[in-house]
């Protein structure tokens, strides 16, 4: 993961959880992010490891 992506997502998580008191806050919290800033349906592809 670049440094770019990783600033990026480390922002996410903070606010996403920057109120939480407990797990199950941080679970609301990320859930609420998710509804916020994904888009769907998206479109994804799986690659096999051999």
């Amino acid at each position: 993961m670049s440094r770019s992506n990783r600033v990026a997502l480390d922002e996410l998580i903070a606010e996403a959880t920057v109120d939480c008191c407990d797990d199950s806050e941080c679970v609301t919290g990320f859930h609420a992010m998710i509804g916020e800033h994904l888009t769907v349906p998206f479109q994804t592809w799986c690659r096999a490891s051999t």
